[in-house]
């Protein structure tokens, strides 16, 4: 398939999955690295997800970015062990099939990017839609883990 019609074929299916959900699509073409982007927004705008097309790869990429409350973010950045939180998160996002990136890294983490990748030649409306929800339903995980290590590091310390 070419750009153009994954295009079209990735905005009839978020257009179908609109219908049942409670979401919008925005378009978001404003990222030079990306040919086409679609924003899906819920009723109060926020982002839910994004999926864009990539110029140089034929590849469509469904992503969340997350950022963890002001709270978390200071927690996080005041821990000495990010690792282990890190290898949980990845971990936990292995099994789903999701990469999961620190943006701009590990130490300093502003955001968690949660993606999937699919390439043009497996783009199925079921792989799709499939890799949407999974999305989706993981984006919640690193703040779930997040909870779970902050519990950890607290009876850590309490020992120490």
């Amino acid at each position: 398939m070419k750009r153009e019609e994954i295009t079209e074929q990735v905005k009839t299916w978020l257009s179908k999955e609109t219908e049942q959900q409670e979401w919008k699509i925005a378009i978001n073409d404003d990222d030079p690295s990306y040919y086409y982007c679609y924003s899906i927004v819920n009723e109060s705008d926020t982002i839910l997800f994004t999926i864009c097309i990539e110029k140089k790869i034929d590849r469509v990429i469904v992503m969340n970015n997350i950022t963890f409350s002001r709270q978390d973010g200071t927690n996080y950045k005041l821990s000495r062990e990010k690792g282990k939180y890190w290898i949980d998160l990845k971990l936990q996002l292995l099994n789903l099939g999701i990469d999961v990136k620190a943006i701009p890294d590990v130490e300093r983490v502003e955001t968690i990017q949660l993606r999937k990748v699919i390439y043009f030649e497996g783009c199925s409306r079921d792989r799709f839609v499939n890799d949407v929800r999974n999305i989706i339903d993981s984006s919640e995980i690193p703040e779930l883990i997040f909870r779970n290590y902050s519990n950890y590091m607290n009876e850590k310390i309490q020992k120490d």
